[in-house]
Protein backbone atom coordinates (compact mmCIF):
# COMPACT_ATOMS: atom_id res chain seq x y z
CA UNK A 1 0.00 0.00 0.00
CA UNK A 2 2.62 2.18 0.86
CA UNK A 3 4.28 2.12 -2.71
CA UNK A 4 1.67 2.67 -4.83
CA UNK A 5 2.23 5.78 -7.11
CA UNK A 6 -0.55 8.14 -6.45
CA UNK A 7 -0.18 9.38 -9.93
CA UNK A 8 -2.35 6.18 -11.09
CA UNK A 9 -5.29 7.46 -9.13
CA UNK A 10 -7.91 9.81 -10.54
CA UNK A 11 -8.16 13.38 -8.95
CA UNK A 12 -11.13 13.21 -6.96
CA UNK A 13 -9.64 10.69 -4.87
CA UNK A 14 -6.93 13.19 -4.34
CA UNK A 15 -9.13 15.82 -2.56
CA UNK A 16 -8.56 16.74 1.30
CA UNK A 17 -11.10 16.51 3.64
CA UNK A 18 -10.70 19.70 5.67
CA UNK A 19 -12.97 22.16 4.90
CA UNK A 20 -10.99 25.04 4.99
CA UNK A 21 -8.99 24.24 1.85
CA UNK A 22 -9.71 24.33 -1.63
CA UNK A 23 -9.28 20.52 -2.39
CA UNK A 24 -7.90 21.52 -6.38
CA UNK A 25 -5.40 23.43 -4.76
CA UNK A 26 -4.57 21.65 -2.17
CA UNK A 27 -2.43 19.15 -4.22
CA UNK A 28 1.33 19.98 -4.77
CA UNK A 29 2.71 22.62 -2.47
CA UNK A 30 4.33 20.01 0.30
CA UNK A 31 4.16 22.75 2.95
CA UNK A 32 2.21 20.56 5.58
CA UNK A 33 4.62 17.53 5.77
CA UNK A 34 7.40 19.50 6.39
CA UNK A 35 6.55 19.62 9.72
CA UNK A 36 3.69 18.80 12.55
CA UNK A 37 1.99 20.33 15.32
CA UNK A 38 0.08 18.46 18.09
CA UNK A 39 -1.86 20.02 20.58
CA UNK A 40 -1.53 19.09 24.05
CA UNK A 41 -4.44 20.47 26.13
CA UNK A 42 -3.23 22.04 29.60
CA UNK A 43 -6.55 20.03 31.49
CA UNK A 44 -5.27 16.71 30.16
CA UNK A 45 -4.03 13.66 32.45
CA UNK A 46 -0.55 14.05 34.08
CA UNK A 47 0.81 11.20 31.91
CA UNK A 48 -0.50 12.71 28.98
CA UNK A 49 1.36 16.10 29.51
CA UNK A 50 4.66 14.31 30.67
CA UNK A 51 4.85 13.68 26.82
CA UNK A 52 5.27 17.13 26.89
CA UNK A 53 8.22 17.75 29.43
CA UNK A 54 9.44 14.20 27.70
CA UNK A 55 9.92 15.92 24.07
CA UNK A 56 11.80 19.37 25.47
CA UNK A 57 14.20 17.36 26.23
CA UNK A 58 14.77 16.39 22.85
CA UNK A 59 16.74 17.95 19.79
CA UNK A 60 15.12 21.63 20.04
CA UNK A 61 16.33 22.00 16.69
CA UNK A 62 13.84 19.42 15.50
CA UNK A 63 11.35 19.72 18.20
CA UNK A 64 9.74 23.21 19.30
CA UNK A 65 6.93 23.99 22.46
CA UNK A 66 5.13 26.82 22.36
CA UNK A 67 2.72 27.10 25.49
CA UNK A 68 -0.94 29.43 25.65
CA UNK A 69 -3.15 29.88 28.32
CA UNK A 70 -5.12 26.41 27.48
CA UNK A 71 -2.70 24.21 25.59
CA UNK A 72 1.16 23.17 24.67
CA UNK A 73 1.93 23.05 20.86
CA UNK A 74 4.77 20.52 20.23
CA UNK A 75 5.69 20.98 16.78
CA UNK A 76 8.04 18.50 14.80
CA UNK A 77 10.38 19.66 12.22
CA UNK A 78 10.33 16.65 10.29
CA UNK A 79 9.79 16.26 6.98
CA UNK A 80 7.10 12.90 6.56
CA UNK A 81 8.88 9.70 5.10
CA UNK A 82 5.96 9.81 2.88
CA UNK A 83 6.58 12.98 0.82
CA UNK A 84 8.09 12.52 -2.22
CA UNK A 85 9.49 15.02 -4.25
CA UNK A 86 9.16 15.42 -8.20
CA UNK A 87 10.52 18.36 -10.75
CA UNK A 88 9.11 20.91 -7.79
CA UNK A 89 6.26 19.12 -7.13
CA UNK A 90 5.46 17.19 -4.29
CA UNK A 91 2.90 14.08 -4.01
CA UNK A 92 1.98 11.82 -0.65
CA UNK A 93 2.91 7.94 -1.15
CA UNK A 94 0.18 7.06 1.09
CA UNK A 95 -2.21 10.17 0.17
CA UNK A 96 -5.29 7.54 -0.50
CA UNK A 97 -3.86 5.12 1.90
CA UNK A 98 -2.76 4.38 5.20
CA UNK A 99 -3.01 7.98 5.64
CA UNK A 100 -3.61 9.85 9.57
CA UNK A 101 -6.23 11.34 10.31
CA UNK A 102 -4.49 14.39 11.34
CA UNK A 103 -3.21 14.38 7.85
CA UNK A 104 -6.67 14.02 5.80
CA UNK A 105 -8.23 16.91 7.92
CA UNK A 106 -5.58 19.54 7.92
CA UNK A 107 -5.65 22.70 7.53
CA UNK A 108 -7.38 22.95 10.54
CA UNK A 109 -9.42 25.99 11.88
CA UNK A 110 -6.42 27.93 13.34
CA UNK A 111 -3.47 26.31 10.82
CA UNK A 112 -1.29 29.59 9.95
CA UNK A 113 1.46 27.69 7.81
CA UNK A 114 -1.08 26.77 4.86
CA UNK A 115 -0.62 28.50 2.02
CA UNK A 116 -3.77 27.84 0.86
CA UNK A 117 -6.15 27.74 3.49
CA UNK A 118 -9.20 29.36 3.18
CA UNK A 119 -10.03 32.28 5.35
CA UNK A 120 -13.55 30.17 6.68
CA UNK A 121 -14.85 26.70 6.49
Amino acid sequence: MYNEDIRTRGESEMSNQSKYINPKKCLTCGKCCESFTIVYDKNASKDFLSEVKRFACLDTRKITIKETKEVFLVTFNYKCRFLKENKGQFRCKIYNGDRPELCKNYPFEKTTDCPHKLDKG
